[in-house]
């Protein structure tokens, strides 16, 4: 079946197409101005080496780990001045495994966090190269060891390329309440073609992906976060 063909209004059992949309346009209409200046923070990192390597460090840090904690490993990174001077593998283990802000996990990020420094000037190179951005997310996710396509699209997204969908639980929840045919993607290709329907997802609710994207965010967790 084309996407075209696909019926965005069939809800799950117990729910109504036109319910989901109210509940969207409202909650669009009371956090817009919320995601709209997320949206400018993003484009401002992507403008600012520095940040961007915190961002790619905060990306690596969020698989099957809780954002806060990651935001929190990410702040104390700062402290420490990170970007400018790398620290031993031990040390960033023991940060990502203390209690209040534990991620999963640890002793494998701790190794990826550790190599950031050699690859990312490639990196930022590759995220201001004149290509599409699906041809960025693909180079990434060979270039960072433990960057899949979600955490690359994360990336990008947060260093304010919007052509990207950040398809996580949150947002595969809400699409199969739209009655799309999509589970969680398990490869690249899977990832493109869930991706594609999200695309036309937003476009059928007249928003625009980037925009949809942070709103279901909030609409599941109440939080426009990064």
């Amino acid at each position: 079946m084309s996407i075209a063909a696909l019926p965005v209004a069939a809800p799950t059992a117990g729910e109504h197409s036109l319910d989901l949309r109210a509940q969207l346009y409202r909650a669009y209409a009371e956090c817009q101005w919320q995601i709209r200046e997320r949206l400018e923070e993003f484009a401002a990192i992507g403008r600012n080496a520095e940040a961007a390597f915190y961002e790619l460090c905060y990306c690596l840090c969020t698989p099957a780990t809780k954002a806060h904690h990651a935001l929190a490993v990410i702040d104390i990174l700062r402290h420490h001045h990170f970007y400018r001077a790398p620290l031993p593998v031990d040390e960033l283990e023991a940060l990502l495994r203390t209690p209040s802000h534990y991620v999963r996990f640890h002793r494998t990020k701790a190794h990826r966090l550790a190599k950031l420094h050699q690859v990312f000037p490639r990196v930022w190179q590759l995220r201001h190269a004149a290509m599409p951005a699906t041809a960025k997310r693909r180079s990434l996710v060979y270039l960072v060891e433990g960057l899949g396509m979600k955490e690359a699209s994360h990336f990008l997204r947060n260093t304010g390329l919007r052509e990207l969908a950040i398809l996580d639980r949150h947002i595969v929840s809400w699409m199969q309440r739209f009655g799309l045919p999509v589970q969680l993607p398990k490869s690249a290709a899977e990832y493109e073609r869930v991706e594609a329907l999200f695309a036309y997802l937003a476009q059928q609710l007249a928003l625009p992906a980037e925009e949809l994207d942070l709103l279901l965010w909030f609409l599941s967790t109440g939080e426009i976060l990064r």
